[in-house]
């Protein structure tokens, strides 16, 4: 489904998984405590507080500090003994939630996902990349990295900090060449409906890394030995993603990329009226107005009934119809000045008013050239006789 405007939430996945949480916030880039860091919102008896010795240990020491600002802190629970998976492989975690603010603890799950994709919370994201299979870890996870600001309404309010028991059973590499049709479709559909989801809380660049991923699975060096039914469901679904990442820029006003992205969409599928409607959106923020028309005039041939499309056509014309009017009196006033003259009725620009022409004084002009005309006549003929 090809759904691109943040009206509601339609994701499929289960509301409580973190794959369909995170917020692009980076947080407080201080070396201490932020406000609302995990370390500095903990519940009675959670967290590394409820672990620290009645010496002078500080607790959070037994924390690794993963970005520096203590609002995402990773402490190994047991210690594993593989190698630390490499970005872009599929990994495999068993993972518990827990929201030590509201006393609440969710079910313990399974999650497979791609490292470093921005398939999960991106408190996932880094905190696996930093274990070695067989680990098991604790992360403590300030709201940025889980559900951001926005939350998981009613389950998870907004801005909850998360404590998190995550172990990494497997990694293993990824080959969208040898993968089956079926299989890396599904991938890519992943993806795109996790950018959607991103879109709709108004994360767009988180969007537009999703949506490039989802378009990375179909790429046509995966899709050489695929039959004409295969490549023909590929390249309208690689359509359908350009033309969201469209969608997505446009929100960041990022127009030219915008208008590349729409173009992409209408190479790969003539008849996409979305992907028109994009590119005139784009095209009329870009100051061409001219071919803004001609993308929604497009689109009126794949979709003629759309109401919004001659609503936004005629508003356009006029537009660009008054924006000419402009450009050709502000021509005028710098040729001619305040008095441009009359071009109605000839092609050939009349005498001014203001100026009329003086009849006599050329023909007084006229008489003396004659008259010094007659005087150099003579003179020359004189000189021939006298010769």
């Amino acid at each position: 489904m090809d759904t691109t405007e943040p009206l509601k939430h339609e994701d499929t996945q289960d509301k409580m998984d973190p794959a369909v949480g995170a917020s692009g916030d980076d947080g407080d880039s201080l070396g201490t405590a932020a406000p609302d860091s995990p370390m500095g919102k903990q519940a009675p008896g959670d967290g590394p507080s409820s672990e620290a010795s009645e010496g002078t240990q500080d607790p959070e020491d037994e924390y690794t500090d993963i970005l520096g600002n203590k609002t995402l802190l990773k402490k190994v629970l047991t210690a594993g003994t593989g190698p630390r998976p490499n970005m872009q492989e599929r990994v495999k975690i068993i993972l518990l939630q827990e929201m030590p603010e509201l006393g609440t603890t969710l079910p313990e799950q399974t999650l497979e996902f791609v490292l470093g994709q921005g398939d999960v919370a991106q408190a996932l994201d880094l905190a696996v990349a930093l274990m070695n299979i067989g680990e098991k870890a604790q992360v403590i996870s300030g709201y940025q990295y889980m559900y951001g600001e926005v939350g998981m309404p009613p389950d998870v309010p907004a801005k909850t900090n998360f404590k998190l028991t995550v172990t990494l059973l497997s990694s293993e590499e990824i080959d969208y060449g040898k993968m089956d049709f079926k299989s890396k479709y599904a991938e890519a559909e992943k993806k795109k409906e996790r950018g959607n989801y991103y879109f709709r809380r108004k994360e767009f660049e988180r969007s537009i890394n999703s949506y490039s991923f989802a378009l990375k699975v179909l790429e046509p060096e995966n899709l050489r030995k695929e039959g004409a039914d295969n490549l023909q469901k590929a390249l309208e679904f690689r359509a359908i993603v350009q033309c969201n990442n469209s969608a997505a820029f446009f929100k960041l006003e990022a127009y030219e990329p915008a208008r590349k992205a729409a173009e992409e969409s209408i190479k790969l599928l003539a008849s996409h009226t979305k992907a028109y409607i994009r590119l005139g959106q784009a095209q009329e923020k870009l100051g061409n107005a001219d071919k803004a028309i001609v993308a929604y005039k497009k689109a009126l041939e794949q979709d003629a009934t759309n109401k919004w499309l001659h609503s936004e056509l005629s508003r356009l014309t006029k537009v660009n119809h008054n924006k000419k009017k402009d450009q050709r009196e502000m021509y005028s006033k710098m040729f001619w000045g305040s008095n441009p003259p009359d071009m109605s009725n000839s092609g050939k620009a009349k005498p001014s008013k203001a100026e009329p022409v003086n009849w006599l004084k050329l023909g007084g002009l006229g008489f003396i050239g004659f008259i010094l005309t007659g005087l150099a006549s003579f003179g020359i003929q004189r000189y021939l006789n006298q010769s």
